[in-house]
């Protein structure tokens, strides 16, 4: 990040975190303000004015992790709503919600820009910019239901792709994350379909996400492999929460969520789970199973009566005997009570 200081100009199409405290004349917050921005007078003035096709450059920042690679921040270039399936590039944005951050595909969502809004996007191996057709400037605030405008400016892949939408509602806040099951993804990062998980700095609201490669995503597109899915969450508050299934209207597989803490295990394409949590993070108590299998796991067993062999845990390390939560046992998914 570089701060801005007096004399520096601000670009057009570039983003910017603008944060500030102001307190109105009764001591609390003020509700409205308006911030004027002058610009300089030249004839990039008349940007504001764009009727055409923008193209937006992008840079790439070197990086051993390519979820760490070559991030922007850039700003709507209209002076108007932006529906960014109009925009020709090949990954995902994410973007701040108020009190949290959601990453949106490009392909799968319908998501509309406010004027001035800037979101985060990574620039793909390969590429220097991403296209905003002019057919995504609009005068509302909501997404056409369109199909056929959904991917105007973009080819279907010929691949089947699973779309797991997932959340972890509070009191007063849900998070998201998103499982894609998709046999040409893989399972390492990759920034045409992958999402990093951005933090929120509000440190009061929950936070879902999942683990792979102990890497923290947003949106995880992958091969179903084995089915097995960890999860990670934060819980800014100690109380009662539920994880859900959402906007998924078809299932082909059953989609098991093991509560390891509880020993409890739902079907969430029927019933969403609910479940009391302290304030902190937990990345070892929820596991994903996306399978044939209504109950997820091969087997169900009790450690104090049975005995098992070649015995390994969700990480694939060789352990001694069977622990409390789902293992490997003999090859299957073994559920210990």
């Amino acid at each position: 990040w570089q701060n801005m200081t007096n004399g520096m100009t601000l670009k057009a199409g570039e983003g910017y975190i603008l944060h500030y405290t102001k307190l109105d004349s009764e001591g609390g917050s003020s509700s409205k303000d308006i911030f004027t921005f002058k610009a300089v007078n030249n004839s990039n003035k008349n940007n504001i004015f764009a009727y055409k096709d923008v193209t937006k450059p992008l840079v790439t920042y070197a990086s051993d992790l390519a979820h760490n690679r070559s991030w922007n921040l850039v700003g709507n270039p209209y002076p108007c709503y932006y529906d960014t399936r109009c925009i020709e590039h090949n990954g995902v944005i994410t973007v701040w919600n108020g009190r949290g951050y959601t990453a949106y595909s490009l392909l799968d969502d319908k998501y509309v820009l406010q004027p001035n809004e800037a979101f985060f996007v990574q620039c793909p191996v390969g590429a220097s910019s991403m296209k905003f057709k002019v057919d995504g400037r609009q005068h509302e605030y909501e997404a056409s239901s369109d199909a056929s405008y959904s991917n105007a400016y973009r080819q279907n892949s010929a691949n089947p792709r699973y779309v797991y939408n997932l959340s972890l509602a509070g009191t007063d806040y849900t998070d998201k994350a998103r499982v894609v099951i998709n046999e040409t993804a893989k399972l390492n990062y990759e920034i045409s379909c992958d999402a990093s998980k951005f933090m929120s700095s509000n440190t009061t609201v929950p936070q879902l996400y999942v683990m792979e490669n102990g890497q923290k995503l947003a949106i995880d597109e992958r091969p179903l492999s084995n089915g097995t899915i960890a999860l990670g969450t934060y819980f800014g508050k100690t109380g009662n929460y539920t994880i859900a299934l959402m906007d998924n209207p078809d299932y082909t597989k059953n989609v098991m969520l093991t509560d390891l803490q509880t020993n409890t295990t739902v079907d969430l394409t029927k019933e969403a789970y609910q479940f009391s949590a302290v304030q902190g993070s937990d990345e070892e108590r929820f596991v994903l199973n996306i399978t044939d299998d209504p109950t997820g796991v091969g087997a169900i067993i009790n450690n104090n009566s049975e005995k098992a062999t070649n015995c390994y845990n969700l990480s694939g390390q060789q352990i001694s005997a069977p622990h409390k939560g789902i293992n490997i046992v003999n090859g299957k998914k073994t559920l210990v009570r």
